[in-house]
């Protein structure tokens, strides 16, 4: 089957076409990425810019319900994922399942945790010295979303590390436009799959 781009909660045909995505081991076609015309990385782009608004103001338990749910796709989709992961980078069915898929998942389930947006920095006493007279100092670190990130992924995990970028930007209420190496794409798309599933709808 053919792989189409997902851009603002749908799924679209690629204007460039699709590309051969081959097993490294055995040299097989495992399937058929898109490929994103000029044009439609800029729609991509810019249904981030217009989705950060309302994705940013949504209540953190609620970011974090779809990571969590999408986590529990993933899982529950551990076999298939990790076959096709085993299939584009040529690893083992071991490591596809536990470091890549398996590991992909329990990224998603790290950041569905609900952490605190502010916390106080405990104040800490500065000795007189050359430098000036003393003093107490203290902080408030405060998380704030930034708007769209932008995840490029490397080659030889196309879950982990792909996990590693995506989850974290959007349990912050940041939106995400990913950029996936060409010879692993295809898990990537199970994982915009996992999150569609969740609940990521359009406007998002």
């Amino acid at each position: 089957m053919n792989q189409r781009l997902f851009v603002g909660g749908r799924w679209a045909e690629p204007d460039g076409g699709h590309y051969e995505v081959t097993d490294p081991a055995t040299e097989e076609r495992v399937g058929w990425a898109p490929e994103a015309s000029r044009d439609q990385v800029l729609a991509a782009c810019a249904a981030a810019r217009e989705a950060f608004g309302p994705w940013s103001r949504t209540a953190p338990g609620e970011r974090a319900a779809v990571l969590a749910r999408a986590a529990d796709v993933i899982r529950g989709h551990l076999v298939p994922y990790a076959e096709l992961a085993r299939a584009e980078t040529g690893a083992t069915t071991a490591t596809a399942r536990a470091m890549q898929v398996g590991v992909g998942a329990a990224r998603f389930r790290r950041y569905a945790r609900v952490e605190p947006a502010e916390w106080a920095i405990e104040p800490q006493i500065n000795e007189a010295g050359p430098m000036g007279r003393a003093g107490v100092m203290g902080a408030l670190a405060v998380r704030q979303p930034v708007g769209v990130v932008a995840c490029v992924t490397s080659y030889n995990n196309p879950w982990a590390n792909p996990a590693g970028k995506i989850a974290p930007a959007l349990a912050m209420g940041n939106t995400v436009v990913v950029k996936p190496a060409p010879q692993d794409p295809l898990s990537v798309y199970r994982m915009a799959e996992a999150l569609e599933a969740a609940g990521v709808r359009a406007g998002w």
